[in-house]
C-alpha cells in the first residue's frame, strides 16, 4: 500500500524559542549516535548553533536509532514579540552572549559580609533570616536565625 509520511513516520518535534538550545540537545544526541541524519544529509556531522537567533533556517529531520519509523524534528526558533533579541542590535546580542562555558561559582555568606559583583553591584548581608515550615505548626510560618547562607553566580 502507498503510506503516506504521516502514517509511516512517528514524528517528534523540537520546538522552542529562539537560542534556549533545541539544536545543541539534538547534537549531543549525534555524538551518543542515538540519532542519525537522513541519508540525504550524511555529510551533516552536526547542526549548526550560534548565538544569533534563527540560524536554523528549517526543518531538519533525524533517524531514531533502533526506532526505524521514528523521526526527531529540528525546528526554528519561536521568536516572542517581546523577546530580548529584537530589541538589541546583532553587536549588543553578541556582547550580552557569554563567548566561553558559564560556570556556577557559589559563595557562603555570613552576617556582616558583603559581595561586589564587578561594577554592576554590591550586595551587603546585614541580617540572615529564612521562613520554615513548623511540622506540629498548621500552616503559620517562623523565622529562624540562620547563621550563613550560600549564594551562587555564573561566571
Amino acid at each position: 500500500p502507498n503510506l503516506t509520511t504521516a502514517q509511516r513516520y512517528r514524528d517528534i518535534y523540537i520546538i522552542g524559542t529562539t537560542n534556549v538550545g533545541k539544536s545543541t540537545l539534538l547534537n549531543h544526541l549525534i555524538r551518543k549516535k542515538l540519532i542519525v541524519p537522513r541519508k540525504a544529509q550524511i555529510s551533516a556531522r552536526k547542526l549548526t548553533t550560534s548565538v544569533i537567533p534563527a540560524t536554523t533556517m528549517g526543518v531538519i529531520p533525524f533517524m531514531v536509532r533502533d526506532h526505524i519509523n521514528t523521526r526527531l524534528l529540528d525546528t526554528p526558533g519561536v521568536i516572542k514579540p517581546d523577546h530580548l533579541c529584537l530589541k538589541l542590535t546583532d553587536n549588543e546580542y553578541k556582547m550580552l552572549v557569554p563567548k566561553k562555558a558559564v560556570k556556577p561559582v557559589t559563595y557562603c555568606i555570613r552576617r556582616g559580609q558583603c559581595i561586589i559583583l564587578g561594577t554592576f553591584a554590591r550586595l551587603d548581608c546585614d541580617s540572615i533570616e529564612r521562613d520554615t515550615q513548623d511540622a506540629a505548626d498548621t500552616g503559620k510560618k517562623q523565622t529562624e536565625k540562620e547563621p550563613y547562607f550560600y549564594f551562587t553566580v555564573f561566571v
